[in-house]
């Protein structure tokens, strides 16, 4: 399979609240998921890491996807976004317990190996970048 077909240009808006600012075609269920989603296109890693900090309750990024079924760690993956990759990854972990008591299949194995619409996942986007951090 060739996931050159998946490259797609970004908005310039910084407007995390906006459900459809993230990339042309891609589209997010819920503002959560809409904001996690847009401070990875706009490679805001401090926006992140501070949005995750000022939730009340943790955020179930797990289950996360957008219309092409990328989860948020796929995404950053994809984006070879490192920065957000950790961010993301370690709030996980740091939730893993709570998120699996809700959901059995929110496990941190189960989240890295889910597959986008075309069968990819962040493993293949992280090779594919050569991003060793990530893999």
């Amino acid at each position: 399979m060739n996931i050159s077909h998946l490259t797609s240009k970004t908005y310039n808006s910084k407007d995390a609240n906006n459900a459809f600012a993230n990339s042309p075609g891609m589209f997010v269920k819920g503002v959560e998921a809409s904001q996690i989603f847009n401070y990875i296109t706009m490679e805001d890693e401090k926006g992140l890491l501070s949005y995750l900090k000022s939730q009340i309750k943790p955020l179930e990024i797990m289950p996360m996807q957008c219309q092409r079924k990328f989860t948020c760690l796929a995404y950053s993956a994809y984006r070879n976004n490192t920065d957000c990759f950790k961010i993301l990854f370690e709030y996980a972990a740091k939730y893993e317990n709570y998120f699996s008591l809700l959901n059995k299949d929110c496990t941190l194995e189960f989240w890295s190996n889910m597959r986008t619409g075309d069968s990819f996942t962040a493993l293949h986007f992280a090779a594919r970048h050569g991003n060793y951090t990530m893999l």
